[in-house]
């Protein structure tokens, strides 16, 4: 099975959490962000959950070169796919990330999820030496 997202707008990073009062807690844009990824989601596919190992592909189309950690964004989209689109990131085997600005493109995430068949080989993916 495969699925593909097209979230318009800004791409996030995910910041650190906050602490108060001796608790850690997700800051509110980030919230808002997982959110708005995890909302898109379920409106595309309802009940729809991946099994097994997974491959993910990310794009990221930026408005401005603003600095952001790749692995932050990385971060936030699987965090807010998490339970939703499967079980747990940790299922993701393969992941693929670019992040680029590209100004006749609306600001947008594209995300694609593979499953990974049981019987299907990962060899290309280990570095010979």
């Amino acid at each position: 099975m495969e699925i593909f997202l097209l979230v318009y707008g800004e791409p996030r990073s995910k910041e650190r959490p906050l602490f108060a009062n001796g608790h850690a807690y997700t800051p509110p844009k980030t919230r808002l962000a997982e959110k708005v990824i995890s909302d898109a989601y379920v409106q595309k596919y309802p009940a729809t959950k991946l099994e097994g190992h997974l491959q993910v592909y990310l794009e990221f189309y930026m408005g401005s070169w603003r600095r952001k950690d790749l692995d932050n964004m990385e971060k936030l989209v699987l965090d807010a796919l998490n339970g939703l689109a499967y079980d747990d990131d940790s299922q993701v085997v393969v992941k693929t990330a670019s992040k680029d600005v590209d100004k006749s493109i609306t600001p947008q995430t594209r995300i694609r999820i593979l499953e990974v068949e049981d019987d299907q080989k990962l060899d290309w993916l280990k570095i010979q030496s």
